[in-house]
């Protein structure tokens, strides 16, 4: 229920940074009523898009990814030559307990990569497709965002400005181009990957049984809706300065705990204990770093995973108190047949 929650923080953020960037195409007079024109625009169509069908999201998110890329690719080899090399010295860092929070606060950017791991039952010989998927994804990302951080870094804090200031007006749309499709990429994956979580809890018996139906099994169609409706109104009337930090928070604290059911499960899964054991300790660690550095900044900000905790908790005893049913042990049947194999 946590991982639904975090999931609709991330997607009410992706869809205000998308309706934030849009509105600047428009007057000035009416950017407020545009932006949350874009924020529900976006929402809505994805929506859409995912009810057509997996297929249909993936062409769209190719498309979508591709452009973006080109652009972020041009505008790295037209910044890198205006860094400015004293931006990087000592006299300008900061001490390393609100670097790593402020690290922890963009850890949303890299969410979107367990994403992948919640379509994997749709996914062809998965063994290989999932590990190659993560590892290429993973390296490429990285170093395209170092490289951008590096040029945004080196000239002014705003990418958009940045882009301005060295390849004028064209660069400023360019890259808000860029970040509409980024926002827009971002938006459709969440969906995706969040309607089948829904469908997960609902499947392993933590939401209501007409959540499994078979039609939605195929479609995700009744959890797709409510996540949509409850993005609409948390993007819409929600304060995501505060949410959007604390949703990292949600993030971090299901990592920690997925590595440590991976150390437990690590003959079943076929993995290697100490690695997951170090994410769960760096996961700790991050945790730590952020609630630290927010509850020096803005306390208030707090409450919300506190309240996003509460709810997940709350929502699923009532459940289990009306419907009568215990939490159980649940395993992927492919990890049963793993543990099977490893008893023989």
């Amino acid at each position: 229920m946590l991982l639904w929650l975090s999931y609709v923080v991330m997607l009410s953020l992706y869809s205000f940074a998308f309706g934030s960037y849009g509105s600047t195409f428009f007057p000035e007079v009416i950017q407020p009523i545009m932006k949350h024109v874009c924020i529900c625009g976006v929402i809505v169509i994805f929506t859409l898009l995912n009810v057509v069908g997996s297929r249909a999201v993936g062409r769209a998110e190719k498309w979508i990814v591709g452009i973006k890329i080109i652009i972020l690719l041009f505008f790295s080899a037209a910044g890198i030559w205006t860094i400015k090399v004293a931006n990087f010295m000592p006299a300008s860092w900061v001490s390393p307990i609100p670097l790593i929070a402020g690290g922890m606060i963009i850890f949303v950017a890299y969410e979107g990569f367990e994403l992948i791991a919640n379509t994997a039952n749709q996914v062809q010989h998965r063994k290989k497709t999932i590990p190659r998927a993560y590892f290429t994804a993973v390296i490429f990302v990285l170093i395209l965002y170092i490289v951008i951080a590096m040029i945004t870094v080196g000239n002014i804090s705003n990418l958009a400005e940045v882009a301005k200031t060295f390849l004028g007006q064209f660069g400023f749309v360019l890259i808000t181009i860029a970040a509409l499709l980024a926002t827009a990429s971002a938006v459709n994956a969440t969906l995706y990957g969040a309607s089948r979580v829904s469908y997960i809890i609902a499947k392993d018996g933590e939401m209501p049984k007409v959540l499994e139906k078979q039609v939605w099994h195929k479609q995700n169609i009744e959890g797709l809706f409510i996540t949509t409706a409850i993005t609409l109104l948390v993007a819409n009337f929600f304060n995501l300065s505060s949410i959007s930090t604390m949703g990292s928070a949600g993030f971090l604290l299901i990592f920690a705990f997925v590595n440590i059911s991976n150390v437990m499960l690590a003959k079943s899964t076929q993995s290697k204990k100490f690695i997951s054991m170090i994410g769960a300790i760096v996961c700790f660690i991050a945790l730590f770093a952020l609630v630290w550095q927010t509850a020096k900044t803005n306390p208030k900000n707090i409450w919300v995973l506190v309240i996003m905790l509460g709810l997940s908790f709350i929502i699923e005893g009532i459940y289990k108190s009306i419907t009568g049913k215990d939490f159980k042990r649940i395993l992927d049947p492919n990890l049963k047949e793993n543990q099977a194999k490893n008893l023989d």
